[in-house]
């Protein structure tokens, strides 16, 4: 093989070591993201459940004020 070969197949494999150090920090980056997101997704799911519980509450206050007034 020739030097000019030997020389392109040391740039390409050069710059592949560049392009997998920047797929890994893409990839943690990536997994970050991921962490962030099942995280706010447990805090939509607390929240809903929380507003579930409070239209629960108002559903039953409504009940017993029509209860209330069929009364009077």
């Amino acid at each position: 093989m020739g030097d000019e070969h030997l020389e392109a197949l040391r740039g390409i494999w050069a710059e592949m070591k560049t392009l997998n150090g920047r797929v890994n920090d893409t990839n943690s980056r990536l997994d970050q993201t991921n962490e962030k997101l099942e995280q706010t997704n447990e805090r939509l799911d607390q929240t809903n459940e929380r507003l579930e519980s409070g239209l629960a509450a108002v559903n039953e206050l409504e009940k017993r004020v029509d209860v209330l007034e069929s009364k009077h």
